[in-house]
């Protein structure tokens, strides 16, 4: 039986790690190039995927080849990038 103020579901508890990453200058650069080509890759989602598609595996269905052709991304970083669109609701 439960009291005022007692919570009988579960919680989850989120943990955030803030890391620092020591990379080389040709590694800084890759990194940098890929999170560029990412955020591209989620703009040209945006403007060219139906708006009226909102979850990420519809539009991961229409574009996911085009994307990672033209953007040379990874399989894992496009799916993100729809994801990330999806999540936008834009």
């Amino acid at each position: 039986m439960l009291h005022s103020g007692e919570f009988s579901g579960s919680v989850e508890q989120f943990l955030t790690l803030v890391v620092k990453l020591q990379v080389g200058s040709e590694q800084q650069q890759l990194l940098s190039d890929t999170c560029s080509a990412f955020a591209s890759a989620c703009n040209w989602i945006n403007e060219n995927v139906n708006p009226r598609l909102t979850n990420r595996n519809s539009i991961q269905a229409v574009c996911y080849q085009d994307v990672k052709d033209r953007f040379g991304l990874t399989a894992n970083h496009v799916v993100r990038a729809c994801g990330r669109v999806a999540a936008s609701g834009f």
